[in-house]
Parts: C-alpha cells; sequence; structure tokens
C-alpha cells in the first residue's frame, strides 16, 4: 500500500483469534519528509501503537507507544524496507518491539516487556491510520506491506546468533581501606538480538580479569574486564574500574563535580560530587578567581556541609556570571580541590507584542529559557497566526501581564498555544483575552497538551473563548472547547495555584469544560489550588441534536483526573446532556476530588444526566468534602454532593465557616480570605 494522507484517514479489519500472545510483523518504507503509518489497535486512544513516526529530510522513524502515550522512536534509513515485529502478551498486558537488521535478525527496540493499561487488550481489529488534523498540506507517500498477524507458534523468532550486548554488574570505582579485601566483580552479560537474554559464562562467553589491586599499597588501580564471546572469538568486550586504596588517616578526597545548566534569572545551579568516603566536611566558595584549599577555608564566605554520603548533591548554589565553584573537604588535612565551571541556560527576554508573537507563535524547542522583560499590552496588535505552534520550553512571566489581546484563527487551534510539551508556563497574569476559533482542540490557552507539562502561578481576568467548527456547526462534531486546555493528549498536565476571573466559553457544537476540555486514555490532569469567580460554559448552543459532554472544571474524563483545594464561585454550566457544574462525564476511573467548593448553575435539556460533581458517572469516583451552593436542578445519573453539604451562600460567606468545613484551604499559605470567600494570595483583591 502506498499512503499518503491530508487530514487523519484509516482502514482496519479484524483478526480473528482467542490467543494469549499474538505476534504481528509488517515491512514498512518511509521516504524523505514521508507520511506517518499508525498500526494499532483502536481507531483513537489505542492501547498499543508502533508503525512509522513523520519522517525527517534524512532519516526515517518507526516507534511504539502504549496507552495513547508518548511515541518512543528509533531511527531507520529512508527509502529502505524495514520489517518490524510486535509481540503482543494479552494476558499480562505487555508488548514487545523488535525491527529486523538486515541480516535477519532480532534489534529490540522496547527496553524488555512494557507494560499497557488501557481496556481494549483483546487485539481483536487492527488499525491503520495516516495524515493529521493539523496538516496543512499532502505529505509525500510511505509504504506498508506483507501485514502478518498471526500466534507465535506459526510465526517463532528468528534462531538469532550470540553476540554480546550491554554488560552490568561492575561498578565504575571501589574505594577502600588499606588491607581490606578486594572482591572483583561478576559482570552480567546480555545478548544484543531478541529478547537480550543474560548470557552464560563459559557456554556463551569467557572472562578474564586483570587485577593489578595491591591492598596494601595506597594508590589508584586499574582493573579490567574482559568478556570474549566463546561462537565469536573476535566479539570481544572491557570494562574498566578504577579501585581506591587509601589509610584511615589520610584526607578525604574529591574524585568528580559536576554543576547542572544554572539558571538564567536566579543563576542557581545544583553541584553533583563523588566523595572517597562518607566523612568529614565539604566547604565551598564562588569566585571570580582560582582558590587554594587553604584560601577556601579562610573566605568569610565558604558554606560548610557534613558529608554523609559518598554522593552528594548540593542543590540551588548561586553562581554569578565570570565566577566558578571550589570546594575542598576537611578530614585529616585538607582534600584536593575541585573546580567547577558553570553553564548558563540560554535566556530570551520578550518586551514588546511583537517580539512575543515572533517568539511564541512558532514551534519553539527545548532548552532556552523564555521570559517576560515586562508588562506587554497588545491592543490594535494583529495576531495572524498562519501555523498550530508547538511550545517545549519554560515561559516565565515573573509576574507581569499580558493585556488586551484577540485572536481568531481559521483551520488552526485556537489559543495563544495551539501545543504544548514538557513545557513549563508560570508567574502570568493575562487580562482581557479574546478567542475564537473553526477548529477543533481549541482554547483561549493551550490547544493540547502532551509529555509532562507544568501551568503554575497564572492569573486570568476577563478572558472568553468562541469554538465553531465551521459556519454550518456540523451535528455530533466535537471540539472540546476550553478556556485553559482543550484537550490533554499524552503524559501529564498539572495546573497549580490558577485564578480566573470573570471567563466565559461557548462551544457552538459539541465537548466541552470550563478550565479544560477533557483527556484522553493514559493521561492524567492535576488541578491543585485552583480558584475561579465568575464563569459561564455553554455547549451545544448551535446544533439540534443533543449535546455531548461539558463540565464547569473539566468536561469529559477518560482517565486520571485529581483536583484538591479548588473554589468556583458564580459558575454556570448549561449543556445538553452530561453536564456537571464541576465534571460532565466519567469514563474511566481515576476522578479524584478533595476539598472542593463551588457555587452556581447547572443546567442540562435531558435532566437524568446532570448535576453538581459529576453530570454522568460511568465509573468509581473518590469524593472527599465537596460542598455546594445554589444548585436546584439534579438528575439521576450523576453525583452530587452528600446530604448536608448542599448549603445556603449566606452560610459560607466568613472566615469561620471555611476554617471549620474547608480548613485545608486556608491552612496553606496560597490562600487568603477576601470580603466573602477565599482566594490565592497571588491576586489583587476582587471587588
Amino acid at each position: 500500500l502506498e499512503i499518503k494522507a491530508l487530514y487523519e484517514r484509516q482502514i482496519s479489519a479484524p483478526i480473528f483469534h482467542n490467543y494469549d500472545l499474538l505476534v504481528i510483523e509488517v515491512d514498512l518504507c518511509q521516504t524523505s519528509g514521508g507520511s506517518p503509518i499508525y498500526i494499532q489497535t483502536s481507531q483513537s486512544a489505542p492501547a498499543i501503537g508502533f508503525g512509522l513516526a513523520g519522517a525527517g529530510s534524512s532519516l526515517g522513524a518507526i516507534y511504539y507507544r502504549t496507552d495513547n502515550g508518548e511515541e518512543h522512536k528509533q531511527n531507520i534509513p529512508l527509502e529502505t524496507w524495514v520489517r518490524v515485529r510486535l509481540e503482543t502478551d494479552l494476558v499480562n498486558k505487555t508488548i514487545e518491539f523488535f525491527y529486523y537488521d538486515t541480516d535477519g535478525h532480532l534489534i529490540p527496540v522496547t527496553p524488555g516487556p512494557v507494560a499497557y493499561t488501557t481496556a481494549d487488550n483483546n487485539f481483536q481489529s487492527i488499525f491503520i491510520r495516516s495524515g493529521s488534523s493539523t496538516a496543512t498540506e499532502m505529505r509525500p507517500a510511505s509504504y506498508i506491506t506483507n501485514i502478518v498477524a498471526n500466534r507465535i507458534e506459526s510465526l517463532p523468532k528468528p534462531n538469532d546468533p550470540v553476540k554480546l550486548g550491554n554488560i552490568s554488574g561492575v561498578q565504575p570505582s571501589v574505594v577502600i581501606e588499606n588491607g581490606t579485601a578486594f572482591i572483583v566483580d561478576e559482570p552480567v552479560v546480555r545478548g544484543y538480538y531478541g529478547a537480550q537474554s543474560v548470557l552464560v559464562k563459559d557456554v556463551d562467553y569467557t572472562l578474564e580479569i586483570v587485577n593489578p589491586v595491591d591492598i596494601y599499597q595506597n594508590d589508584a588501580y586499574l582493573v579490567t574486564y574482559q568478556i570474549t564471546n566463546i561462537h565469536n572469538p573476535s566479539d570481544i568486550k572491557t570494562v574498566e574500574q578504577t579501585v581506591t586504596i587509601f589509610s584511615a588517616g589520610d584526607p578525604n578526597q574529591i574524585s568528580l563535580a559536576t554543576a547542572s545548566i544554572a539558571h538564567p534569572l536566579t543563576f542557581e545551579t545544583d553541584v553533583t560530587l563523588t566523595l572517597q568516603r562518607a566523612e568529614g566536611t565539604l566547604h565551598y566558595v564562588t569566585s571570580a578567581t582560582e582558590l587554594s584549599g587553604s584560601e577556601i577555608m579562610l573566605s568569610e564566605n565558604k558554606v560548610s556541609i557534613p558529608i554523609t554520603d559518598t554522593a552528594m548533591v548540593i542543590e540551588n548554589v548561586v553562581v554569578n556570571q565570570g565566577e566558578k565553584i571550589y570546594f575542598v573537604v576537611e578530614l585529616n588535612g585538607l582534600s584536593n580541590v575541585a573546580e567547577v565551571s558553570v553553564t548558563y541556560q540560554e535566556l530570551v527576554l520578550i518586551t514588546t507584542a511583537q517580539e512575543f508573537y515572533d517568539t511564541l507563535s512558532v514551534n519553539v524547542a527545548s532548552g532556552k529559557y523564555y521570559a517576560l522583560g515586562n508588562s506587554i499590552d497588545f491592543t490594535d496588535f494583529s495576531w495572524n497566526a498562519t501555523m498550530n505552534n508547538k511550545f517545549q520550553a519554560i515561559l516565565d512571566g515573573q509576574g507581569y501581564t499580558l493585556s488586551n489581546l484577540t485572536i481568531h484563527k481559521t483551520g488552526y487551534r485556537g489559543g495563544i498555544f495551539s501545543d504544548i510539551e514538557n513545557a513549563t508556563i508560570k508567574n502570568l497574569v493575562i487580562e482581557n483575552l479574546v478567542t475564537s476559533s473553526d477548529f477543533t482542540a481549541s482554547s483561549a490557552f493551550v490547544g493540547e497538551s502532551r509529555g509532562n507539562s507544568l501551568i503554575e502561578n497564572v492569573v486570568f481576568i476577563g478572558i472568553s473563548n468562541e469554538v465553531t467548527l465551521g459556519s454550518e456547526y456540523t451535528e455530533k462534531t466535537n471540539s472540546y472547547a476550553a478556556l485553559l486546555v482543550s484537550r490533554v493528549r499524552g503524559g501529564t498536565l498539572t495546573v497549580r495555584n490558577l485564578s480566573l476571573i470573570n471567563g466565559s466559553v461557548e462551544n457552538k457544537n459539541h465537548y466541552g469544560g470550563g478550565l479544560i476540555g477533557g483527556n484522553e486514555a493514559g493521561t492524567a490532569i492535576i488541578l491543585e489550588d485552583i480558584y475561579i469567580r465568575g464563569m459561564t460554559v455553554t455547549e451545544g448552543t448551535h446544533v439540534s441534536s443533543a449535546g455531548q459532554i461539558v463540565g464547569g472544571l473539566v468536561g469529559r474524563v477518560r482517565d486520571t483526573v485529581s483536583a484538591t483545594r479548588v473554589v468556583m464561585l458564580n459558575v454556570n454550566v448549561y449543556g445538553k446532556n452530561n453536564t456537571g457544574a464541576i465534571i460532565g462525564k466519567t469514563d474511566a476511573v481515576g476522578l479524584t476530588i478533595v476539598d472542593v467548593y463551588v457555587q452556581g448553575v447547572v443546567s442540562s435539556s435531558i435532566t437524568t444526566y446532570v448535576n453538581v460533581v459529576v453530570g454522568n458517572l460511568t465509573n468509581e469516583a473518590t469524593i472527599t468534602n465537596v460542598w455546594a451552593s445554589g444548585f436546584a436542578e439534579v438528575g439521576t445519573n450523576g453525583l452530587n454532593v452528600v446530604d448536608g453539604n448542599n448549603v445556603a451562600i449566606l452560610e459560607t460567606q466568613n472566615s469561620t465557616w471555611w476554617t471549620t468545613n474547608m480548613p485545608n484551604i486556608l491552612a496553606s499559605d496560597l490562600w487568603i480570605f477576601d470580603q466573602d470567600a477565599p482566594q490565592l494570595a497571588h491576586l489583587p483583591l476582587v471587588e
């Protein structure tokens, strides 16, 4: 098959079997820039996926993933057929993924069996997909052929020869006191091919050890372990080990000292040290000039730390530009001096609306540190994004404000960031943000989240988002409109210390959430210390069919969602089906709500699936200390607060009620009580 697709397309076929172990093999070929080929267990959110990732200009890539999570890739040559093999243990729910080298031997891509948890584990169908919902042009073709799905007995592994692979079990360094016996290590030798099983000494390999250690002579000795393949004597691997002999009265020594990349604003770095033994006191000084041990000891600025281990990490050492760190150990005199140089992360300072747009409206890779240098007013600024942008770095607002920003996107995910992946966005105020889009997975702030991303200490004041999915408002089309993040598509999204004042989101089609539209199987959302005052969420307003799912905090829960210390005031949620003031619908076990208060209105045209905590509860949830005020409409299939926890709002408008009924909120340094309710302390006082 020649496969190329602009948008997402798929073909599928059944696999009739009742086996516990299933093997799939397939030949794949990629051209420069070629289309991906996704082979998976279901149309979306697959338990298992493998195949071709999108190719670059010089290399292709095969991949595997589980539970719709991150793709793990292995580069392959372009325009070359590569045969891959997936072995699935349907009982233990693990996979192993391999490819064949040019000699027909299996090379593992997975590091042994990899577990998956998603429920679609019987693998009764195979789906082949390509294309992308974000594609703007047709990519070159990729190719797939010779698809074989069969039981392991009919498709055995090849009889691979013995080849030396990974060697473990040999310590790189050993430190022993003079006169103490030195015992050589026993290497663990694995094969290179297939499952990389442990090889047997004197059956598969011989071991020769060159051991010059004299335990009565203080010195550093080099011990050599040579492993030779019995089946192929030219296949030899060597491992070296340093053995240090010392006397109890000798000074301690620093054998290694390295620093992490320093923060570009605080100049902080973490230093990792390896010491000869866990004795003595470590002293260090930062200096622009070289220091001796005695000069370190005489310095008024020295920092002294008791040594408790041979491996120590000194955190948050401030090292100004032009300085180095000098370490010495005090024990039986002074040790050698370790000089540590520091590399600083590159800082990109953003000070104007045009700089913000030029820098962050395109794909941003990891490595640099992006920070606001002042507040930025976007009044009359034209945001003309022509692509979906992915942010994979750190954005530090430093407490500054982005204000008066209007974004409308046609054909692309709406919001400031279309996608984030392993990103951190923090210390930011956003005021008067208006966004709209005709594309699915559009939020006012972030479209889709992958990897382990963090949004922390962020304030939104006056924010709105409208998603239309085209002028005809297509029936049964899901857009997941939201204000913060539309969809969590992979990894874990953590949101901490976030305030939202006066927000509205209208999804004219289906699926929506106030803060987050929803998450996929194999992902997690962690919400901690969230304050919302004044928010309206509507779903399905311009379609005649029944709505799908809408929630005030999160719309659709398909895996782990945890919400802790959340205050939601004047929150109004309107839908046609599966409507919840906090959560719209749960499709999986994994919802935990602790110390949450919500006040407002929830309304749905299907009255059986509307409720305060969860509009439609289809799986178990852990609900602890959840309170509500003002909700008259509740259905029969969702989840309400427990009896006695639906109270009049006047009862809650004093600090005594909160310290009595929800003490964990005001006990936190992040929260204060102002006027009639708690709010996060990073906010100006709200009228």
